[in-house]
């Protein structure tokens, strides 16, 4: 049976695989593609991050005289194709469940980028593809040598095609909520001289005050 739930996850794979060249090759021509966009950044203009893949994909369309976008559109298609390929082989050596045949299906895995156009082909797929690399090479037996020089040579290169974003600020549910110090002004009282006036029109104020401030909870509103 398991056997059977392995061929239909490579029957999947290849749809999703037909789907994916076509919508990538009807939209790679379009102006405003974001995906096209992050491809084409490059180092022409200077040293820039994310632009390794379109520094190359910019140096084969001069060597081969080639349109950029269709030198990228085969970039995607190739990139894309050993993605499926890696994951068809990474979930070969896993037994199948009801938990892994749900994640392998749910529409926001691998159908995801089908449905979202906006996301199909982006560079995130090299840290997929260098993720499960340094799974196959890490999960071998003798191979800390293997693993080691990719922590050296690949992960920094991974940084430089796709960046971790880092969120600057993450907001929970009280009592969840971020300890950010703050400041509660005392109450102040000051004096107003007699003399402070100027005639005939006159405002007195014999003096001010300013009332402390109510201190509050982090995570509830006062």
């Amino acid at each position: 049976m398991e056997k059977n739930y392995k061929n239909y996850f490579k029957y999947y794979l290849i749809s999703i695989s037909v789907f994916a060249y076509i919508w990538l090759y009807l939209k790679h021509g379009v102006g405003n593609d974001s995906t096209i966009s992050e491809w084409i950044i490059n180092y022409q203009g200077g040293f820039t991050r994310r632009g390794v893949p379109g520094e190359i994909a910019f140096n084969i369309a001069q060597i081969f005289d080639l349109k950029l976008r269709f030198v990228i559109l085969l970039m995607q298609i190739f990139f894309y194709g050993l993605y499926l390929i890696l994951i068809y082989k990474f979930f070969q050596r896993i037994k199948i469940n009801g938990i892994i045949l749900f994640s392998l299906f749910t529409p926001i895995f691998l159908i995801y980028h089908i449905a979202e156009l906006e996301v199909l082909a982006r560079k995130e797929l090299f840290l997929f593809i260098g993720y499960i690399w340094f799974y196959n090479i890490s999960s071998k037996e003798s191979k800390t040598k293997n693993s080691i020089l990719w922590i050296i040579f690949i992960l920094p290169l991974l940084g430089l095609i796709k960046p971790v974003k880092r969120l600057k600020m993450v907001d929970f549910p009280a009592p969840f909520s971020p300890m950010i110090p703050w400041m509660v002004p005392l109450s102040t009282f000051r004096e107003t001289s007699r003399l402070a006036w100027t005639g005939p029109k006159r405002l007195l104020m014999f003096f001010n005050s300013m009332a402390a401030g109510m201190e509050s909870k982090p995570g509830f509103e006062s």
